[in-house]
């Protein structure tokens, strides 16, 4: 009778062993694999237009995000209007930039900047995107000239097809993961005092600037 009973149990732990390695094999996806999986998912930078409507500056922007590299370069604000203050500014690459989490530009790859400038020398205006690798769209340069004038124009800035670094190394810039905006105002151009005022900055697909 014991020997019965202990073959019975035998085979019982063994049907068992066999039904928990076939659950063990056919569980479609493991579950430290599908964790992993969710959180690459939620991990996937937003479409920059959907990011405040790819409003990077506007009226109600708090403008103590931008930062700029040298003293002569200063930021403030005028009503609306983020102001770019420069004192003899132009032998060197002062730059103002922005910092965010990771944006996906590919899809809206370009700047709509709207500035008006006043003082006697015509101000340059270049910029560039920065991936999470820290490389910059400086291949194909974006600079415009924004020229003394009363009211505001815009000035677009196009990316699209030119996601390209090329110092210290050409290498392609992930337009997947763009974290910064940075201005390089006046680099290389003849000294410049006066103020560059900015209404909006914002993202736009390709095809909005013609």
């Amino acid at each position: 009778m014991k020997k019965i009973n202990y073959y019975f149990i035998g085979l019982v732990l063994l049907v068992s062993c066999v039904g928990l390695q076939d659950v063990s094999l056919t569980e479609p996806v493991p579950l430290q694999q599908f964790n992993e999986l969710q959180n690459k998912s939620a991990s996937k930078p937003l479409p920059v237009l959907e990011y405040r409507k790819g409003m990077f500056y506007s009226a109600g922007s708090d403008i103590s995000k931008w930062v700029s590299s040298h003293d002569n370069l200063i930021v403030e604000k005028s009503g609306k209007s983020l102001v770019i203050n420069m004192d003899a500014v132009g032998k060197n690459w002062e730059q103002l930039s922005i910092k965010f989490k990771p944006l996906d530009f590919s899809n809206a790859p370009n700047l709509l900047v709207r500035a008006k400038v006043d003082g006697l020398e015509i101000p340059k205006i270049r910029i560039d995107l920065g991936d999470i690798q820290g490389r910059y769209t400086s291949y194909y340069v974006q600079e415009k000239r924004i020229a003394p004038r009363t009211g505001y124009m815009d000035y677009s800035f196009v990316y699209s097809n030119r996601f390209v670094q090329s110092w210290p190394v050409r290498a392609t810039v992930d337009s997947t993961q763009i974290v910064e905006i940075k201005l390089n105002i006046n680099g290389g151009g003849p000294n410049f005092t006066g103020n560059i005022y900015i209404d909006a900055i914002r993202a736009v697909p390709y095809d909005s600037l013609f």
